[in-house]
């Protein structure tokens, strides 16, 4: 019952994925979380889907740089303290930014990017999952379930009475199945008929 129910949980997930993946060329998908804090130090988590990846980032950057609008700067300042303040965006324009420092590990990138002055600037870390490494994750459980399905349906049909290879009810002629020719045999030779 739980096996069925992580399976079915784990097909969802894995067609979520592949839906993700097919939007990831199209738009990008963007979560974060981000707080204001101190001065001008802007906090940020977020996961953003595209190009056929996830993006998990983690971000601080300080100070102000010149094409920050003032309103901008305004609209930040007035968060500052108040917690994290969370946000979904969908951009049209897919545009993935270039990697520095980077580590390839089962397709998987782990990257840092650090930029800037002590006044101004930023580092950043983030994490590139490849979403078909997330479609096999989750596609595991279903083909697990679905294999183990098929095999005990292949090995219920060597019940008494039918035969062994294609199934087909021997009642009738229990010595040789009509259906594939199969010859069926037991310790002696004789299949045993089912009490009618």
């Amino acid at each position: 019952m739980i096996f069925t129910l992580v399976a079915a949980v784990s097909a969802l997930l894995c067609a979520g994925t592949c839906i993700l993946w097919y939007r990831g060329y199209r738009e990008q998908d963007s979560f974060c979380a981000r707080r204001f804090t101190g001065v001008s130090t802007l906090e940020q988590y977020g996961a953003t889907n595209c190009k056929g990846a996830v993006w998990l980032e983690s971000s601080v950057s300080w100070g102000w740089s010149a094409n920050e609008t003032p309103a901008f700067r305004a609209a930040l300042i007035q968060t500052r303290g108040q917690g994290w303040k969370r946000s979904f965006v969908v951009y049209s324009n897919v545009v993935t930014a270039p990697f520095a420092n980077q580590t390839r590990w089962l397709g998987i990138r782990i990257a840092e990017r650090n930029s800037g002055t002590p006044q101004s600037g930023y580092a950043m870390k983030d994490i590139v999952i490849p979403i078909w490494h997330l479609t096999l994750l989750f596609a595991f459980m279903p083909a697990i379930r679905t294999f183990g399905a098929l095999y005990r349906l292949r090995h219920k049909r060597g019940g008494a009475g039918v035969c062994p290879q294609c199934g087909y009810d021997l009642r009738a002629t229990p010595h040789r199945c009509p259906e594939c020719g199969t010859v069926p045999k037991t310790d002696n030779g004789l299949r045993p008929l089912p009490s009618k």
